[in-house]
């Protein structure tokens, strides 16, 4: 049977009862008070409950209980409401398993995904999401589990932002702007301009007819890819007008401190035209710190000027020399982190500031500003003095692979552009150039709430290495370990095409110069290419250099011509290893003829030399790997 325990003391009684004794309770549910219950008990002055009240009857759900006393004379209390909540049966969820979910966005319920798994207790997921067909914005993911005996979670939602990508490679230019009053976005005034990198805008905007007192006008820039830049919002007034009468004359002014209206002092003048406010005002009362002074002046026809505000401080004593007071630190904190300050003290009481604490900003990352406030023996603080700095990210180069470093901050969202159309959202990427060359490596670093975007902007130059190929002349059979810097076999051949006759990769393809014939199109670094010369010739091919433990040769089952990608020589048997532990590889042979035949352990070879090509038999299609350099 469903019960509720209920454990009620009542303190107090109304008026009405307090000359009496309470000799009766009445209870009832919800609304039904044609059902109330009467419970008789010993006269009392102050009764306490403590009993259990059947519920079978109620539905699951939220209810309420009803209860007042009766006194000897018959008088009542006001009734008291006390709210519970009876829930709905549940199944014993012991022997329940997991067995699938389903995620739906946003508001979109009627498309949602239902995943069927295998029985569990627990279920983790770690799953990519397309999102393609959602806007750029704010976004959410809703998802709940289904239980082996049909029974849905409560759905969990999750919050995530799919940004607008830009290009930072791209060069590009404001097209136009739009500008809109208050939150009117739909009557927005759109104009379009000649292309430009910056953009000033110097023009009168019409605002008759906007009402009497503040507004904000908004305004956005479009760039010749048609997207939007953040929109940029200014606040102005527009002043009540008064009568043409230029005869006004001030009759009092007025003040008061920080937003403390109620308590403003007024002070009546003769009429005057101008007012010299030379009082001498109490600041005894305020606190430590930065405050606000107000002032408004009244005319005659008893309107009032709009306030004007000033900020002072009320602590610190300035001009130190001949007082009381020495300083004995500094307090200082960084923008948008005022909450977290630093304190540092003197190891004596000086009369001037002088900062020469290292200040740790190793995890204080972007562009930032650092407050610093001195400390005198009273406990009092300065207004702050400024200073900005940058604290921009690292990075270390090995070749063409550059690892970037940066704090890892919690909150903290980094968006790297590696300058060359790659990008990446970890904190310390590491990041391969197939190109050499300088590149403007961007990082947008999002940090705070309100959230603050920075842009940090770093040069990384890539080096490129020349291989230098003999040719000798009649056939040659070549690869390269460097990437070329461009591709094409026309500007690879460019300096020796004179004295190049034909160049084949391993599917016959040809490229010709004296023809002007190329079906093989761009080198490609994997393979290696047969090369007839008329004479003999140093072909140099410009790039970055392969890191070989990172690239994969693709085999096809029979011949394959194969590059050599390390930069020094290796022993045939070590280089070729993966392909001859499963014993795939029948046979491998030089441009000399040469061969390698580990059935028989033949090896003719011995090191694979930089800069030649070799051929190779394997039964099945397969995957080499060379060792590192």
């Amino acid at each position: 049977m469903k019960q509720f325990v209920l454990l009620f003391l009542l303190a107090i009684l109304p008026s009405t009862l307090a000359a009496n004794q309470i000799v009766k309770y009445h209870y009832w549910f919800n609304n039904n008070y044609a059902d109330k219950e009467v419970v008789e008990v010993t006269p009392t002055d102050t009764l306490e409950l403590d009993f259990e009240l059947p519920i079978s009857d109620l539905p699951p759900g939220f209810h309420f209980l009803h209860i007042m006393f009766e006194d000897e004379s018959g008088k009542y209390s006001a009734p008291e409401a006390s709210y519970f909540l009876i829930p709905h049966d549940i199944p014993d969820y012991e022997n329940s398993k997991v067995v699938g979910y389903e995620y739906w966005f946003n508001e979109n319920f009627a498309n949602r995904q239902y995943i069927q798994t295998s029985e569990e207790d627990t279920l983790e997921l770690d799953l990519e999401f397309d999102i393609s067909q959602l806007t750029h914005g704010l976004n959410f993911i809703n998802i709940r589990y289904r239980s082996s005996d049909s029974l849905w979670s409560v759905p969990e939602t999750n919050y995530f932002v799919i940004p607008i990508q830009l290009d930072f490679t791209v060069d590009y230019q404001i097209v136009g702007y739009e500008f809109w009053f208050n939150s009117d976005f739909a009557n927005r005034q759109y104009t379009e301009v000649a292309e430009t990198d910056t953009l000033e805008l110097d023009f009168e905007l019409e605002v008759g007819h906007l009402p009497q007192g503040m507004h904000l006008v908004s305004k956005r820039f479009k760039t010749s890819d048609s997207t939007w830049s953040v929109a940029e919002t200014t606040y102005f007034i527009i002043p009540f007008e008064f009568e043409g009468n230029s005869d006004y004359d001030m009759v009092g002014y007025e003040y008061w401190f920080n937003s403390d209206f109620e308590n403003r002092h007024y002070i009546e003048v003769s009429a005057t035209d101008t007012i010299e406010f030379e009082e001498l005002i109490d600041i005894d009362n305020l606190p430590n710190g930065i405050h606000l002074f107000n002032y408004r002046v009244r005319a005659d026809d008893d309107n009032w000027s709009i306030p004007i505000t000033d900020y002072f401080n009320s602590s610190f004593l300035t001009n130190l020399v001949g007082s009381s007071n020495y300083v004995k630190g500094i307090k200082y904190w960084f923008d948008g982190e005022s909450d977290k300050n630093y304190i540092y003290y003197h190891d004596s009481l000086v009369y001037e500031l002088n900062i020469e604490q290292d200040i740790d900003v190793d995890n204080i990352i972007g562009n930032r500003t650092i407050f610093i406030h001195a400390i005198d023996s009273s406990g009092y603080q300065s207004l702050p003095i400024t200073f900005d700095f940058r604290n921009s990210f690292t990075f270390e180069i090995d070749k063409n692979i550059v690892t970037f470093d940066i704090p890892e901050i919690s909150g903290y969202q980094y968006q790297w552009n590696f300058g060359d159309g790659n990008s990446s959202t970890l904190p310390n990427p590491t990041h391969v150039y197939k190109k050499g060359g300088t590149f403007d490596v961007r990082l947008i670093l999002t940090r705070g709430i309100p959230s603050v975007k920075d842009t940090l902007i770093e040069q990384v130059t890539i080096t490129l290495v020349t291989n230098e190929i003999l040719l000798s002349q009649g056939w040659n059979m070549i690869s390269t370990y460097v990437i070329p810097d461009v591709f094409g076999l026309e500007t690879i051949f460019t300096e020796i095409s004179d004295n190049t006759v034909i160049v084949k990769n391993n599917a016959g393809q040809i490229y010709f110069p004296e023809f002007g014939i190329n079906d093989i199109g761009d080198w490609d670094i994997t393979q290696g290419y047969q090369v007839f010369m008329s004479q003999p010739e140093t072909l140099s091919i410009l790039g970055v250099q392969v890191i070989p433990e990172s690239t994969t040769i693709n085999l096809s089952a029979g011949w394959n011509m194969i590059a050599y990608l390390r930069n020094s020589p290796m022993d045939i048997e070590l280089a070729l290893a993966s392909l001859t532990d499963d014993d795939n590889l029948i046979i491998a042979k030089d441009n000399f003829g040469n061969v390698y035949y580990p059935a028989f352990e033949i090896n003719m070879i011995g090191n694979m030399l930089p800069g030649q090509g070799y051929q190779i038999f394997i039964l099945n299609s397969d995957t080499l790997v060379y060792p590192e350099n």
